[in-house]
């Protein structure tokens, strides 16, 4: 039991981190829809992946920094209609993924895997490369907190005082498109969205305080996290319902806390 799932939990542990520092900013900056889009989007990397590599992670890390600065343009610059823009780029990316896993030689029906995640998938490679995005991501939230804070509350507030607001934000989004990828194996890519904003919605019931919730989103992501992943290998099931359905719990009892 403990050589199967130690990686996983090491790798989930690691982009539930992240997740939960960047789940607030993500809330505030409404880029929810933007997450869901880069999250299936994906699929497409992962199908020219495996079509000319056989390695199908390979192509959605690939694509993960042109999606995340992409979304995150329509996003900025699209507000009054990006829903209807990322939805399509969602759509698109899944159907041209799904037909690139089909064109590929050898390929066997394991989609499933993709989209509900398998703790099976992770590798010590994943803990390499999560271990760098959590540093690198402590790394960045150390130098441009306050910018990061200020675009969440006040966006306007940066144009006007010449703040280099944008460089900030569109590495803020790299970065998002990275975790994400590299959660694929965990949660999934149809369920990687609840890791980012249920979280911060449990919080956002029972703290106040930015820092407060940045504390409580990491809490509640590693309970659902272990919880998913070890329920998941007991019961031999997809990891992902069990991981957002605690989540879900999660934030009902947040509910109740609030209300007293």
């Amino acid at each position: 039991m403990r050589d199967i799932i130690s990686t996983p939990l090491i790798v989930g542990t690691l982009g539930i981190i992240i997740a939960g520092i960047f789940g607030s900013f993500v809330y505030y900056q409404k880029l929810n829809s933007a997450v869901g889009g880069i999250s299936h989007a994906s699929l497409a990397g992962i199908g020219l992946g495996y079509l000319l590599f056989s390695l199908p992670m390979y192509g959605a890390y690939l694509l993960a920094p042109f999606l995340g600065l992409l979304l995150g343009y329509i996003a900025q610059k699209h507000k009054q209609h990006h829903d209807a823009l990322i939805s399509l780029i969602w759509a698109g990316g899944m159907s041209l993924g799904i037909l690139l896993l089909y064109l590929s030689p050898g390929y066997t029906a394991g989609l499933q895997s993709y989209l509900f995640g398998n703790i099976l998938f992770t590798s010590t490679m994943d803990i390499w490369i999560l271990g760098g995005l959590a540093l690198l991501s402590l790394v960045f939230l150390g130098s441009f907190r306050k910018v990061l804070i200020i675009l969440s509350y006040d966006p306007e507030f940066a144009r006007i005082q010449k703040i280099p607001y944008k460089l900030v934000y569109y590495c803020f989004m790299v970065l998002i498109a990275f975790v994400i990828v590299a959660l694929t194996k965990i949660i999934g890519i149809v369920l990687i969205l609840a890791i980012f904003s249920l979280p911060t919605l449990a919080s956002i019931n029972i703290r106040r305080t930015l820092a407060g919730i940045v504390w409580s989103n990491i809490i509640i992501g590693i309970i659902a996290i272990w919880g998913g992943i070890i329920g998941a290998y007991y019961l031999d099931i997809p990891s992902s319902p069990l991981i957002v359905g605690i989540l879900i719990i999660l934030y009902g009892v947040s509910l109740v806390l609030k209300k007293r």
